[in-house]
This record gives structure tokens, sequence and C-alpha cells, in this order.
């Protein structure tokens, strides 16, 4: 071969050629020479999860100015281009390079524009290595880490305390002890489990005479609920202190169930007695205070046509006449309420919804959990949030920051970051976001109380079954307790609840009815308020859990919530 390589002699007894002269002819042959290519692959990857995401390819060659499109899907996950010797245009140089322009596009995630530097490649004379092509892996990112953020309105104290230097452009959560009214009525019911007699679980109970010492019925911690479970402790309390009062227990069955059938009345016997002797043994109540009386079901049943009727029929009744004894528990003490009652977290997954498989907020307070919320779905964007803890509480005024001022202290705030798990199962967290937190004690208010007011609940409770008229009991409530607390500064709102037994429509009709009763109450038997709104929300909106028999006896209700100008309540504040 001469020294250019590329033609080579050689000496051979050919036949099969023309020409061919002798034994040892010589020839002369070109040597082949390849040009080898430059594949490309391109993929597109979420940012967050490095899942692979379909999107659209442009890659334009500045050289020539050609420009070729293509795709990858979900399925197909990576795009080869190959790029021949003509791309490198005509030049003889052999280090020629080329600065690709490589887009990715994806309508969810926007675009993405990267360069991608390739060389020409060396001429090669091997059939195999020219085969082979040189490769370039190319991976776009495309979207974002999730985002968190938080929408909260201004508190109540701000708006009214424009000036005060602590509220200037405050949004955050504002815990505020204001002077209140909270009357919480009692159901004279313990519901049993079918073919049981045995008191449930979380009905809180003593065990022995000695605990209920301390025990009164004005500081009973807690809510409705956890008001009520203490429901044989508080009348066990009440007798003790009218021991001229009597009851009555009515131990009743659902008289549906095969187990409550087979027990019949001995079931309802044995359900009345366990009450009876938990008031005579633990609470020392004389047994001639106490009647007895078993029935196969309620005098006036709930509908036996509906399993959650039906479950509410397995109970003991304590009925009583005198009023110290069944009154409702009426509380005064200054409550700590927030504000705003909720605020929302505005979500962005980031990543593509499709790659989702669930989401969480995780909420901290000084570096330790304070609520960790599930979203229901993958692809809401916002979600609701109410400010309590698992436990169902709120920041108390204890973590301050720094020396808490007369009026406005700083409390430690609350941490939170949106946790996106995709459906390979990794985690894309969010940049944290700080909610600041500040508490306005009841020294805020001092001699001038200005637009401070009183917030008031009163609930009724035990309609008669699908009628809107108020009852005895209720009406003792509206004539004792709520009507007297109208003046004609209050603000009044009454809202109609129900349970989700029955019809939708018939049940915010008879919401609806209920509200609109002690409306008229209200606006025939007082003097007038400042402002009067009725309406009905039916089992929209529920107060309590509807699986539980007492939870639905509590949404049959109606709400008044009555503020008042504290100058104008006429009520005592506890400093």
């Amino acid at each position: 071969m001469p020294a250019s390589g590329d033609v080579m002699y050689f000496a051979s007894t050919r036949k099969d050629l023309p020409g061919n002269q002798g034994k040892l002819d010589l020839f002369m042959a070109f040597v082949p020479t390849f040009f080898r290519a430059v594949q490309v692959r391109v993929q597109v990857v979420d940012e967050c999860s490095g899942e692979n995401i379909p999107a659209t390819l442009t890659i334009r060659n500045p050289l020539t100015g050609r420009v070729v499109r293509d795709s990858v899907t979900f399925t197909e996950k990576v795009k080869d281009f190959v790029f021949g010797n003509e791309a490198f245009g005509t030049s003889k140089d052999p280090n020629v390079t080329i600065d690709l322009e490589i887009e990715a596009s994806n309508p969810l995630y926007s675009s993405k524009k990267v360069a991608q530097r390739i060389t020409k490649p060396k001429i090669t004379r091997d059939r195999d290595a020219a085969s082979k092509p040189d490769e370039y892996d190319v991976v776009i990112r495309l979207g974002q880490r999730p985002v968190l953020d938080a929408d909260i309105a201004e508190s109540q104290y701000a708006k009214q305390n424009p000036n005060d230097p602590e509220m200037q452009n405050f949004r955050g959560l504002v815990m505020r002890q204001i002077a209140t009214i909270t009357l919480y009525p009692l159901l004279n019911y313990v519901f049993f489990d079918v073919g049981s007699s045995e008191i449930p679980k979380r009905y809180i109970l003593f065990r022995s005479p000695e605990q209920t010492a301390n025990f009164t019925d004005e500081r009973i911690p807690g809510v409705t609920l956890e008001k009520y479970y203490h429901i044989l402790n508080i009348f066990g309390y009440r007798l003790r202190k009218h021991p001229n009062a009597t009851i009555e227990i009515v131990g009743t069955t659902d008289d549906v169930n095969p187990e409550e059938r087979q027990g019949g009345l001995k079931l309802a016997e044995a359900r009345a007695r366990n009450v009876y002797n938990y008031l005579r043994d633990i609470w020392g109540i004389s047994e001639k205070r106490m009647k007895l009386t078993f029935l196969t079901r309620p005098k006036r049943p709930s509908n036996m046509k509906d399993s959650m009727g039906i479950e509410e029929n397995r109970r003991v009744e304590i009925l009583c006449e005198d009023w110290e004894i069944i009154k409702p528990i009426l509380d005064k003490d200054p409550k700590v309420v927030p504000q705003p009652e909720t605020m929302t977290f505005v979500l962005k997954n980031g990543i593509e919804d499709k790659l989702v498989a669930k989401r969480r907020i995780e909420i901290t307070r000084g570096d330790k959990p304070w609520k960790t919320i599930l979203t229901r779905g993958t692809t809401e964007p916002t979600v609701e949030w109410d400010w309590q803890n698992e436990e169902g509480e709120y920041p108390d005024s204890t973590s301050r920051i720094g020396q808490p001022g007369p009026k406005v202290s700083t409390l430690v705030p609350f941490t939170a970051k949106l946790v996106v798990t995709s459906t390979s199962g990794k985690e894309c967290e969010s940049d944290p976001i700080t909610i600041p937190v500040k508490y306005v004690s009841t020294a805020s208010l001092g001699a001038e109380y200005g637009e401070e007011k009183t917030l008031e609940k009163y609930n009724l409770i035990l309609f008669p079954f699908d009628s809107y008229d108020t009852g005895p009991r209720n009406e003792r409530i509206l004539n004792e307790y709520v009507l007297p607390r109208c003046f004609s500064s209050s603000e009044v709102e009454i809202v109609g609840h129900t349970d989700v037994v029955g019809l939708y429509e018939h049940n915010k009709k008879l919401s609806a009815n209920r509200a609109a009763t002690v409306e008229r109450a209200i606006k025939t038997r007082t003097r007038g308020v400042k402002q009067l709104a009725a309406r009905g929300v039916g089992e929209d909106d529920p107060l309590y859990d509807n699986n539980l028999p007492e939870g639905r006896f509590y949404n049959r209700t109606v709400q008044i919530v009555i503020q008042t100008p504290l100058k104008d309540a006429q009520l005592e504040l506890t400093r």
C-alpha cells in the first residue's frame, strides 16, 4: 500500500477477470472507506420524580438549518435521532462540531431547550465499526417541585384594630380570647351495641365512689359529645345535689335484629339495670328514687324502616321532670377562638397529575409534628384546614416567642410543606412555608370595649320526630337562655341541621322550618335585634359524626349564634 492508503497493489492468479495474462498478474484495487453516523438518544423526565413524561421533541441543526420533529410517550420513553455525514456539511475538516438545539414541550410543563454538541465521526475502513454510531444521551428535565401556598383571610381582630402595629399586614392565625356563652343540651339516652347490655366503652364511667368526689357538671372538658359521654355522671351528680328529684330508667331493644328480639324484655331489663346499678353503686342514688321500666321498643321510636333508626332504638332513656336534673350545661368561661376559623392551602403538584399516587400536607410547630392532612384526591387545587392538631386542639398561649405584650403575644408559628408521592413511590417535597400565630388575651379589651363582641352559641335538640315544633324542653331553653340574650344590637344567626336519615330534600325543608320556628320566636317575643338570619342546611355540613346514634341525635338541631357588643351584652368577664 502506498502512503496514501487509498489504493493497494497485489499479485494474484486470477482467471475470472478478463485480461489475465499469467500466474501472478499485478492488480490495483481501491480501499473502501465508511462514514459513521451519530445517534442522539433523547429522554424527557419529570424534574422532581425522575419519571418519564410524554413530550414533543424538536431538533434543529444550526449548520444546515434542518429541523426534525418526533415525540416520546409514557410507553416509548426514549427517542433516537440519527445524523449522517451530510449533517456536517461539505467541510473536509474531520473535527467539525455542531451544537444541536433540542426542545421538549409538554402542555402541562411548558417547554425547555437544551444544546447538545456532537462531533463529526472519523472515517473508518472497518465495516463493523462503521455500523456502530457515536452515541449521545440527552435527558431533558421538565416541570418543577411541588409548591404549597397559604390563603389566609384577615382576622376579625385585625380588621377591628387597623392601627395596632402587631396587626399591620398580618396574615396568619390569631388565637383570640373572647367572652362566650355556650349551651350544651343533654341527650338523656345511653345507646347499646346489638344484642349487648354492656354500657359501651365510649361512655366515661368511674370505677369507685371515691372518683366522684371532684366531679362537677360545670367543668367537664371538651365540647358537646365529650360532655355527653359523661351523661351518667352528670345525672349522678345532679341527683346527689338535688335529693328530692326522681328518675325513670327505661330500657329498650330495637325489636328488629334477631339478637334483640331473642333477648326481648330480658335484654331491655339488663340494659336498664346496668344504668340503675351504676347510679346506685357509684353515685349512691337511692333505689327509691329510681323507677325501672322495660320495653321491647321505645315509646317514641326512631325510624323503624331505616338501619340507623333501628340502631337508635337500642337504648336506655333517663326520664325526669325536674328541670335541675335535665337542664343543659351552660359554660360562661372565656374561650379562645381562631380567627379566621379556617385557612386554605393552595397546592401545585409540580409533576404531571397522572404521575401522582397520593399527597399529604405535613404541618409542624417548633419542630414537632402538629397535623398531617391527607388530601382526598390527587388533583384538587385547594385544601381547607381548621388549625387543629390530630387531637382537635388549637395552639395554646404558653408557646410564646419573647416577652408577651400587654395585648398581643407572638406564638410559635406553623411550618407546612406539601409531599407528593409519585406512582413509582418517590416522594417530592415543596419548600416549607411559615404561618405566623398570635394570641390576643382578654387584657386587650380594657375599659373601652370598642367593637369587641360576645360569642354565644345555643343548640336545641330533641325536636319531635319529623316535626318543627320546638317541644316543651326547647321552649324552656328559648325562654330562659336564648331570648333574654337577644339585644337590640345583637346579630343573630339561626341554622337548622338534620342527620342523614331520610330523603335529602325533605331534610333540607325540615331543617329550614325548624330554623324558621326559632326565627319567629325571636321576632315576636323580643324587642328586635340588629340583624337576624335563618336558614336550613339539612344534612349538609354535619356538626357531629352521623355514624354514631348520639351524633345523629345531636345533628337534629337548630344552632343559634348570637354576637353582641360587650358594652351592651351585660356579661361579666372573667379576667
